[in-house]
């Protein structure tokens, strides 16, 4: 919707002069694009408002401060979720494609990772994917703070796998599944110090054929909700 700008005391009322109209979107897709090259500390008041060609005082007609502007950036990535339900689909597989949906995002906009430490998605894009996914759930049986606790822990799972992902990959790019530590710790463990983590790792045995962003989700939201999975 158009970001209204707010009224100033001294204004004629004379549109010679005055600055095009923004919207909300507008706003906050330049905030995005800026966040998404740069990292979430290049989003400021003043580089959104050179973005869009216009100076930082006519930005402030639309967005107050810089907790605003990511409050927007935040509902504006959240409408990129397909809030879609198939009755032939049960609702794990449902909320598994959320937390594929949630990856995907957070691949494409890593800064939501930080952003959403400060950030409730309290805008009508992130409480429709409450009320999705509280729908999705509605079927399991559990009652109304089971499932509002599912889904706060399913999210903030979610959000820790990717946050690991994102600091692996930018810690050792060449190594995005962690070898490289799991043959540290193998070379550690080996001296005998710490014979039950040197037990867990001698009894990983291969890969598991499935995904593990998908398992450790799995295993958490059914235990969250008391179900056999």
């Amino acid at each position: 919707m158009p970001a209204q700008p707010r009224p100033s005391r001294q204004s004629t009322g004379a549109p010679r002069g005055r600055a095009p109209s923004r919207s909300s979107r507008e706003i906050a897709e330049a905030a995005i694009s800026l966040a998404d090259r740069d990292g979430l500390p290049a989003v400021t008041m003043r580089a959104v408002a050179g973005s869009i060609g216009t100076g930082a005082a006519s930005l402030y007609r639309y967005v107050s401060t810089r907790h605003e502007l990511i409050e927007l950036m935040v509902e504006e990535v959240n409408g990129e979720f397909e809030l879609q339900r198939s009755t032939t689909r049960s609702w794990l597989d449902h909320m598994l494609d959320l937390a594929r949906q949630a990856q995907a995002i957070y691949r494409r906009h890593p800064w939501m990772l930080e952003a959403l430490d400060s950030t409730p998605a309290l805008g009508d894009n992130g409480l429709a994917f409450l009320d999705h996914a509280l729908a999705v759930l509605a079927g399991t049986g559990a009652d109304g703070r089971t499932r509002l606790e599912a889904v706060g822990v399913f999210n903030a799972l979610v959000r820790m796998l990717c946050k690991q992902e994102h600091d692996q990959r930018r810690a050792a790019p060449a190594d995005p599944g962690g070898t490289a530590l799991t043959t540290q710790l193998t070379a550690i463990t080996s001296t005998g110090s710490y014979p039950h983590l040197a037990a867990a790792l001698a009894d990983t045995g291969p890969g598991p054929t499935d995904d593990q962003f998908e398992r450790i989700l799995r295993r958490v939201i059914t235990g969250l909700l008391h179900i056999e999975s």
